[in-house]
């Protein structure tokens, strides 16, 4: 799982290692795509900065040593890894931010993108850091902007589970979405 963090209007000097995202007025869902990603609207997005890669291993791990942290897999035992033959995801002992496979199986590098993190424990980092997960809707316009040569993503391509600090629904089966995003409330 990787994660990237948002902060909303902060002065360019106080951004290293952010990109600021020009909001605009984009189409969210694919009318080609699953039914999860349909229908296709328009919503608004305000101008945001997006962290320009997810976190490490190495970063996660100063925050775990500075708050005497412990995620919810380590607390739990286990982690959730996809198994690719059975198309599902299994729960294996050990599996944590630090052996995402699980104990039998590599230790993460300290350059790799961190896994095996929950909603709860990237909502930690982010507060720690003074700052929020993406919602859905700013995630996904970022990706839109993927290809565009004015942002330097890394690890934006979807290949993996990225937090956001909304639900993740069918848009036409709730009302929880408004056409308009920034929503006031975050979970």
């Amino acid at each position: 799982m990787m994660i990237f963090f948002v902060l909303d209007a902060q002065t360019e000097s106080e951004m290293e290692g952010m990109i600021k995202i020009i909001g605009g007025k984009p189409m969210i869902g694919n009318k080609d795509g699953e039914k999860n990603e349909k229908p296709t609207f328009r919503t608004e997005i305000n101008t945001f900065w997006l962290d320009e890669s997810p976190v490490t291993v190495a970063q996660f791990k100063l925050f775990v040593k500075v708050n005497y942290y412990t995620t919810d897999a380590d607390r739990q035992g286990y982690g959730r890894v996809y198994n690719i033959e059975k198309e599902q995801f299994e729960e294996i002992k050990g599996a944590n931010w630090e052996y995402p496979q699980g104990k039998n199986k590599e230790k993460a590098k300290s350059t790799d993108f961190v896994r095996q993190i929950s909603f709860n424990d990237a909502k930690a980092y982010a507060n720690w850091l003074n700052k929020r997960l993406p919602t859905e809707f700013e995630l996904e316009y970022a990706m839109q902007q993927r290809n565009n040569k004015k942002y330097n993503f890394q690890g934006l391509d979807g290949s993996q589970w990225e937090w956001t600090d909304t639900w993740y629904l069918l848009y036409d089966e709730n009302d929880y979405y408004s056409k308009k995003l920034n929503p006031s409330k975050s979970l």
